[in-house]
């Protein structure tokens, strides 16, 4: 009802069974985040009957005690899209949804075990402030974020992170740093 999901792929691994979507195109980086369909994809995930997603996202660092190859499992986000599909409830007077842990503590749990298990270097906690896009941001925007809180940014993660929860779908991320903001 929201439109063509990105193509999910199933992979078996014993007796556990993985979906993966690439929300950003099957080729290259073929759509950007402000024009990935996150009602679709969420949408099919859903259908498929997923019940926790983990998802992957190649930030900006804005939090100076971080570094480049550096992994962040987020535990909270700051929304400053504008312009996206962010309801599954839109016209239908619902949608109060609690939003006081917005990323799975279970998935998050399991990413931080297991970047400890594999020696990564990582971080255990961080805020993700998710921006419009396609452009970047700009020094103004990024001492804005610096300054309310945010460790990282990236254009990716909303509306999915909320989208998930409206499905009651488990969502948490493993961010990659590879970059200053």
């Amino acid at each position: 009802p929201f439109g063509k999901s990105a193509p999910i792929h199933r992979f078996e691994s014993g007796a556990r069974s993985f979906l993966f979507l690439s929300r950003h195109g099957e080729k290259d980086y073929s759509i950007t985040a402000p024009f990935v369909n996150y009602r679709a994809n969420i949408y099919a995930l859903k259908t498929c009957g997923v019940e926790r997603i983990i998802s992957w996202s190649g930030p900006g660092i804005i939090n100076k005690a971080l570094r480049p190859g550096d992994f962040v499992v987020p535990h909270d986000i700051i929304d400053e899209t504008r312009g996206r599909e962010a309801t599954f409830y839109k016209g239908k007077g619902i949608g109060f949804i609690r939003q006081n842990t917005p990323l799975c503590p279970q998935v998050h749990e399991a990413l931080c075990d297991a970047l400890r298990e594999g020696g990564l270097p990582h971080h255990t906690e961080g805020v993700y402030a998710c921006t419009e896009g396609p452009r970047l941001e700009t020094p103004a925007e990024i001492r804005k974020f610096r300054v309310i809180g945010a460790d990282l940014v990236g254009m990716t993660l909303v509306p999915e992170v909320f989208l998930a929860r409206e499905l009651e779908i488990c969502y948490a991320t493993l961010c990659y740093l590879t970059n200053y903001a």
